[in-house]
């Protein structure tokens, strides 16, 4: 499963409980859908979007995730 969250900032408020060696790596979001998000889709991998040190965040399914990118992006265009 893989956390994603919106900002770095974010990311870095769950570098704790033995994760403080951990580093989040920013990615734009077109190098994310270009060259990770098939990778991720080939494997099925899952997403944890915007977890914190209280809430597991949401794990969307891969289809529920790629419809909701694709409506987000949608407003932008």
């Amino acid at each position: 499963m893989l956390p994603l969250w919106p900002a770095e900032e974010y990311a870095n408020l769950c570098r704790v409980n033995g994760w403080e060696s951990f580093q989040p790596t920013w990615l734009g979001i077109e190098q994310f859908i270009d060259e990770y998000l098939p990778h991720f889709l080939e494997k099925n991998i899952k997403f944890c979007i915007f977890p914190t040190v209280d809430d597991a965040g949401v794990i969307p399914t891969v289809e529920e995730f790629v419809c909701h990118l694709n409506t987000e992006l949608s407003l932008y265009e």
